[in-house]
């Protein structure tokens, strides 16, 4: 099973055709209780990366729950820009076939997200360029670490292919993931602008995803399962 980012059906599709998606966008996957994303925007574009919906928050006292009305069961790329401070999050998603909510997405604050790279360029020894506009990075995670293996990932940029650096969890800490162990999470670094493919190889059984990316953006790829 490929799973980037789904939505929990609560009811029929409505005779337009259309439902709506909602739910909590956070401020980054490391924020606290409460931290949400209730400025700047969050678009949702088609497979040509065409803006299909514009998400409104339609409850004042709740902010940052976001909402849209998109065309029943139509795959779409999200783009959560929460405006000065945050870095633009790219999502993948398919609408549910009933009005539903959508498995939590979040934005990238830049005070969780670029002293967490800054600490990862340290470990790991490489230049991390968060935030510079002709580069893109991919952030990563797995739905179940053991159904996927460090050396099943493989991220490419327009075609050609990126490093990619895949961690487990051990004691609240990251440590570099064995090429045939399980994975939590895994980065691409100063992509080039595009089309950026994720791709996951085991055994044989090859499924790909793609993502629109612009300078600047960071790739959300989570929620991945594998088939082990």
């Amino acid at each position: 099973m490929w799973l980037l980012l789904a939505c929990v059906p609560a009811a029929e599709n409505d005779d337009d055709g259309k439902v709506n998606v909602q739910g909590w966008v956070y401020d980054s996957p490391i924020a606290g209780d409460g931290e949400v994303v209730s400025t700047g925007s969050v678009t949702f574009l088609d497979q040509a990366l065409v803006e299909m919906a514009v998400g409104e928050q339609p409850f004042p006292d709740y902010p940052g729950y976001w909402r849209a009305e998109l065309d029943s069961g139509v795959e779409y790329t999200a783009v959560i820009d929460g405006g000065e401070g945050y870095h633009p999050a790219i999502w993948k998603g398919r609408a549910p076939t009933g009005d539903g909510l959508i498995f939590p997405m979040f934005g990238w604050n830049v005070d969780h997200v670029d002293p967490f790279f800054e600490g990862l360029e340290e470990g790991v020894g490489i230049d991390i360029h968060v935030g510079t506009e002709a580069l893109v990075h991919v952030w990563g995670a797995t739905l179940d670490r053991d159904s996927i293996h460090a050396d099943d990932i493989s991220i490419l940029s327009n075609g050609g292919a990126g490093g990619v650096l895949a961690f487990v969890v051990e004691d609240g800490v990251l440590v570099e993931a064995e090429p045939d162990g399980p994975v939590d999470y895994f980065f691409a670094f100063n992509l080039e602008p595009g089309e950026i493919t994720v791709v996951l190889d085991q055994d044989g059984t090859v499924t790909e995803e793609f993502y629109g990316a612009q300078g600047g953006d960071i790739v959300a790829a989570w929620y991945f399962q594998g088939v082990r």
